[in-house]
């Protein structure tokens, strides 16, 4: 089990990784060539399109991905049947979303913009919404069929896509080809997913999954998608909305180590829904399963968080430049914030999993109005921290609500030594770095040290595990072994 999830999580990370690798080169570039205010383009398009697949999905993604383990094994019949009614409903509720968009754009445009002169854009970007809409339906199938490999396939092919393509497209036309190239790269992207899931929507038309029923299983779900985006992407609309495009930009560069230690978090919580949704309805071996897995998230993750907080002075650097040298703190903040959301994926999932989508309304809704009520609060004081600092505050809310409700409902506890000593192990190395690191200019300087902090830091971590919690020093030595043999690095004897 462990094995086989662990291959999961590989397929899914390398895809995401190579992904991530081509989208840094680009935003590389445009961070040396655009103003603050043109680059806003960027996560003003990723919110928007993000905020489109919500509107009138009414929870049906979610559905997808509960349903969808067991009943592909069950009754393949109904599986089909539940995604070709949901996708039906999906994406007749997206083109009246995309037709009151072009309606709308102007104001649109002034709302995110602060300038109805770009309206253009949310015009343009209307052709992603489609295509946005139709890959999520794609992914939330092979999510539930648990197609990890042809996951990370697409996310390459992506990768590949969507960056030359947004490059050659702003020499050949300028601020309006980024546009253009963020869109056609989505259509390109939803066909590819489409054609993964191709056999779940040819031959003969199943028997209509009655559409009231699953409305009403997906409703609960609905809600909570919105809260979810609130928790999640919510803090760019924030951002947009009270401290303007120059800001955004500067926080989507802020945010950009972020995503890349979030695409673990994605590719860990995909495989672990997915896991704990086979043993749903056998409680013994769930309660077995979610205690494994917060084991396994806080002697591999927190250390791997950490390092990554102590080198992002440098990260950033070479990332942005000296334009951007404001964004340190942020995106070290942020990457506190990855931390806690990690700590908690056991939990979030247990509830997802196990418990009635009113309790996961109920804990999304918590931690929402935490993240929402602080950043409201703390905005005006601390300006981008304050949403940084809300994005802490919100998971970790969310997490102990959480906690409490498997306690009372599953008898469920979930063990934190790991995490404590993880935390002892690894903290004191990330601190002196940050403290002590001296500042470096320049792309190619601030790699170098880059590299070094992170060895430095990976030596200090393995002689302070030995040090205190010698079974996870083992167990650190017996992963590395296997990744090694698994890779064939293995010494020839």
């Amino acid at each position: 089990m462990a094995r086989a999830a662990l291959t999961d999580i590989s397929k899914l990370l390398s895809g995401n990784l190579i992904a991530k690798m081509f989208g840094v080169a680009a935003l590389m570039l445009f961070a040396r060539i655009l103003t603050k205010t043109q680059l806003a383009i960027f996560p003003a398009y990723l919110m928007l399109i993000g905020i489109s697949t919500l509107f009138f999905s009414f929870g049906i993604f979610q559905t997808f991905v509960r349903k969808l383990p067991s009943l592909i094994r069950e009754n393949e019949a109904e599986a089909r049947s539940l995604v070709m009614t949901g996708t039906a409903i999906i994406m007749a509720g997206m083109l009246l979303v995309a037709f009151c968009a072009l309606c709308w754009s102007p104001a649109i445009a002034s709302l995110i913009f602060h300038s109805a002169d770009e309206a253009w854009a949310i015009r343009i970007m209307v052709i992603g919404f489609i295509g946005a809409a139709l890959g999520k339906v794609a992914e939330n199938i092979m999510w539930g069929r648990g197609q990890f490999a042809a996951t990370s396939v697409i996310q390459i092919l992506d990768s590949v896509m969507r960056p030359p393509i947004t490059i050659v497209m702003y020499y050949w036309f300028g601020l309006e080809g980024i546009v253009w190239g963020l869109a056609i790269a989505q259509i390109a992207n939803a066909l590819c997913g489409l054609y993964c899931v191709r056999d779940i929507f040819l031959g003969p038309l199943p028997k209509l999954y009655p559409p009231r029923k699953l409305i009403a299983e997906s409703l609960p779900f609905y809600i909570d998608g919105y809260l979810w985006y609130l928790k999640g992407d919510g803090d760019t609309l924030l951002v947009s909305l009270l401290l303007g495009p120059a800001m955004l930009a500067e926080y989507y560069v802020a945010k950009t180590l972020y995503t890349n230690v979030m695409l673990v978090l994605t590719s860990l919580d995909k495989v672990a829904l997915e896991r704990l949704a086979r043993y749903a309805s056998l409680p013994e071996l769930f309660l077995e399963k979610a205690r494994e897995l917060q084991v396994h998230i806080s002697r591999t993750m927190v250390p791997l968080t950490l390092l990554a907080i102590s080198v992002t002075p440098y990260a950033m650097t070479v990332l942005a430049g000296s334009r951007y040298a404001g964004t340190k703190w942020p995106a070290i903040g942020l990457l506190v914030a990855a931390l806690v959301q990690f700590l908690v994926i056991t939990t979030d999932r247990a509830v997802f999993v196990a418990l009635s989508g009113f309790w996961r309304l109920a804990k999304t809704a918590i931690e929402a109005a935490f993240a929402l009520s602080s950043a409201l609060l703390l905005v005006p004081f601390l300006g981008v921290m304050g949403i940084v600092a809300a994005r802490i505050v919100g998971p970790a809310i969310g997490g102990v609500f959480g906690l409490v409700l498997l306690k009372r409902k599953l008898r469920l506890s979930l063990p934190f030594g790991g995490a404590i000593s993880t935390l002892l192990a690894a903290s004191p190395g990330t601190i002196l770095i940050l403290l002590f690191a001296p500042p470096l200019h320049g792309a190619a300087t601030a790699f170098v040290g880059m590299i070094a902090g992170a060895l430095i830091w990976m030596g200090g971590f393995a002689l302070a595990t030995y040090a205190l919690d010698r079974s996870t020093f083992r167990n650190w030595m017996s992963m590395l072994r296997s990744r090694r043999d698994a890779w064939g690095l293995a010494p020839v004897r």
